[in-house]
């Protein structure tokens, strides 16, 4: 949080007209379309639960075999290729004087 957030909190000075949240997921779970928020009082007790929506501008792309973000399976340079796809790419070679 930033220091005016902080203040906030801690003071119970202001209310928010809405809210923001970052949410770290990891590359092998799915996005959830929902989060459990928590809401504490001034002395942090907890005042109740509320189960808010999430909305993503976009979601990136995942790889399902490296289980990181930025390509799909289809892309990834580190999975197994089938035999179909070895010799394919066998013959693209072939075919541009590579071999």
């Amino acid at each position: 949080m930033d220091a005016i957030t902080t203040r906030m909190c801690y003071h119970c000075s202001e209310r928010f007209g809405f809210a923001r949240v970052l949410v770290e997921v990891s590359a092998n779970q799915e996005c959830k379309d929902e989060i459990k928020v928590h809401y504490y009082d001034c002395e942090r007790k907890k005042v109740r639960d509320k189960t808010v929506k999430v909305k993503y501008p976009w979601k990136p792309e995942t790889c399902n075999h490296c289980k990181v973000f930025g390509h799909n399976i289809g892309q990834c340079t580190k999975r197994p290729r089938t035999e179909a796809e070895v010799e394919m790419r066998k013959q693209g070679k072939k075919n541009d004087g590579g071999e």
